[in-house]
């Protein structure tokens, strides 16, 4: 991952933001006691997208 963050529009910044905000929320939720085996494997699957999102637009890819 070559990309320097300050060579990226305005519209990707926001995206990378938003992806790093909901993977420490579900990070938060696959922490709890109560979370069932079937939602943390939704919430697994769910951080995979998010990981090939995030780079994808840090390797200059095309995303979702």
């Amino acid at each position: 991952m070559n990309t320097k963050l300050h060579q990226l529009p305005d519209d990707q910044l926001r995206r990378l933001s938003d992806i790093a905000r909901e993977h420490a929320r579900l990070a938060a939720e696959f922490g709890r006691k109560e979370t069932s085996p079937w939602r943390r494997v939704d919430i697994m699957d769910r951080v995979e997208m998010l990981r090939k999102e995030r780079a994808a637009i840090l390797e200059g890819g095309e995303t979702a």
